[in-house]
């Protein structure tokens, strides 16, 4: 599984650098030493199987971007262990249109299992695709951590709200 999450992130990679040698500055499009923060909220599912709720605040500069993001899941079977809070706090990169954004960020990540008590930091990342409309924006992100003993993958539908221009 580790080598699938590895092929998507490089793959995400690959796609946010062409875009943004193909997008160029387009009229009304942000200016490289633009500011933006936003605060995103998100729901969508997990794997092994289960749901996902996330929130996230993001700032971001030039093509670079901060984020720290918390999401609670719940399994749909009682017996998996996977359950409780997966967040982290991530560097990434970011290309951007007037009114589209492609992210991708990776950095130290958590998964604190509450069923066994258990936290276990990994290895966390996330892509996210946008499309902006004012000062509101609808995104899709594929998430996922990976430590020692667990892995996690989501996929959350998102609301993102704040300066994104």
């Amino acid at each position: 599984m580790i080598k699938y999450i590895a092929v998507f992130f490089i793959i995400a990679s690959c796609s946010a650098n062409s875009y943004s040698q193909t997008s160029g500055q387009e009229s009304g499009s942000p200016s490289s030493d633009t500011k933006l923060f936003w605060l995103t909220a998100g729901l969508g599912a997990k794997v092994p199987t289960g749901l996902l709720a996330h929130v996230q605040l993001t700032y971001a500069w030039d093509v670079s971007s901060l984020s720290v993001n918390v999401a609670g899941t719940t399994a749909v079977k009682k017996t998996d262990d996977q359950v409780g809070l997966e967040g982290g706090l991530y560097y990434g990169r970011l290309s951007q249109s007037s009114n589209s954004m492609l992210r991708i960020a990776a950095g130290l990540g958590f998964l604190d299992l509450v069923r066994i008590h258990t936290t276990y930091l990994g290895v966390g990342g996330e892509a996210e695709a946008m499309v902006k409309l004012g000062p509101v924006g609808l995104g899709l992100m594929l998430s996922a951590t990976v430590t020692p003993k667990y892995s996690y993958v989501g996929i959350t539908a998102n609301l993102e709200i704040g300066k994104l221009f």
